[in-house]
């Protein structure tokens, strides 16, 4: 991997014009509605606090179907690059492996779901405390949640399983163990997308969100006991030991060998098309067996039973740059998601081989 951004501690000035913004995104996504003939469907599901579009793409017709989300931080980029090169591969493909692929699946891809943190280059979205209790005045007089950060909150701990909840000062400040409050625009645009999939299709098969691996975890790690640099780790949702039992009662479709299914889809995408070298790096992400996070987007949507998988690629920005060859390998386990998905082989694989993959902690 020499002479690209896994070498140690490498920091390079942020250059914007590599990374689409939030008004090349508008143009994109439009453009691809344009000149798929009618195979993308383009939705505006509504606007960020600083009032920023946030659009959903959709492709296919099938009765399977697939939700995809990039920056849900808006310091991890590499994730919208790589939908916006799916949605135009699929959109353009007339051949008869894709039409029979776009027969058995329906993908919705959200890119850019924070537009203000990605704008910014900062993890969480931009928002104040006092904002907050204004659009929730039932939070007035109480200290900020334990994910309110700086001058926002980070998008990934704002998820609640039970898509009737509203926010309750009883419940701050909250831990990383809990349920999120669902405060930000951002969490309860993708939860109505996600129940509105449900009212048409019954159940969502599997979510992706595209990552980059940042604040607690070194952008540069070793695959244990090794000098080998970690080129992609996937995760599953962090909801316990397999048969937790404060899930047993009111989740019953929770399936987390489904999720490891899905993952290991994604390492046979890795393992069938990357080159030897940055299959060497291939790893499971950070996942102490006990750690319980609920309030993960991920962790939310496989409580309701959808298939969830994370997949992260090492360095964030603003001071690491695009690396062609992860953006390469991110889109090889993203295709083997698709493809495994699509010719139902996903259901055959074996979610306990993921154990197997290597650890780097």
């Amino acid at each position: 991997m020499e002479g690209n951004m896994l070498e140690k501690n490498k920091k390079t000035s942020f250059d914007p014009s590599e990374w689409t913004s939030h008004r090349q995104l508008r143009k994109r996504v439009n453009e691809m509605k344009e000149n798929s003939l009618g195979r993308i469907k383009v939705t505006t599901l509504g606007t960020s606090f600083q009032g920023r579009e946030i659009y959903a793409a959709r492709v296919g017709t099938g009765k399977k179907v697939l939700l995809l989300t990039s920056e849900m931080d808006g310091k991890q980029k590499f994730g919208t690059e790589v939908l916006l090169s799916l949605l135009d591969a699929l959109s353009t493909d007339r051949s008869g492996k894709n039409e029979a692929l776009l027969e058995q699946l329906t993908i919705v891809a959200v890119p850019k779901l924070n537009p203000d943190g990605s704008e910014l280059v900062q993890k969480q979205n931009e928002i104040s405390w006092e904002e907050i209790t204004e659009i929730y005045p039932q939070l007035k007089g109480t200290d900020p949640c334990w994910y309110y950060k700086g001058n926002g909150l980070e998008l990934n701990r704002d998820f609640h399983a039970d898509f009737n909840y509203e926010p309750r000062a009883e419940d701050l400040p909250g831990d990383s163990s809990e349920f999120g409050l669902m405060l930000t625009n951002e969490a309860r645009i993708i939860r109505d997308l996600y129940v509105s999939l449900l009212a048409e299709f019954d159940e969502v098969e599997a979510y992706v969100d595209l990552r980059q691996m940042g604040g607690n975890f070194s952008p540069v790690n070793y695959i244990n006991g090794t000098d080998q640099l970690v080129t992609i780790a996937l995760n599953y949702p962090s909801l316990g030991k397999d048969g937790n039992e404060r899930y047993a009662k009111d989740w019953p479709k929770l399936d987390q060998d489904k999720s490891r299914r899905y993952a290991m889809a994604a390492v046979k995408g890795v393992m069938e098309n990357a080159d030897a070298e940055l299959r060497k790096g291939l790893a499971q992400f950070y996942h102490p067996i006990d750690q319980d996070m609920p309030g993960l987007f991920g962790s939310a949507l496989a409580l309701h039973g959808s298939a969830s998988v994370l997949i992260e690629i090492p360095g964030q920005q603003p001071d690491y740059p695009k690396d062609e060859k992860l953006l390469e390998l991110m889109d090889y386990a993203l295709w083997g998601i698709i493809q495994n998905m699509a010719d139902g082989t996903v259901d055959d694989l074996d979610g306990n081989e993921y154990y197997s993959l290597p650890k780097y902690w």
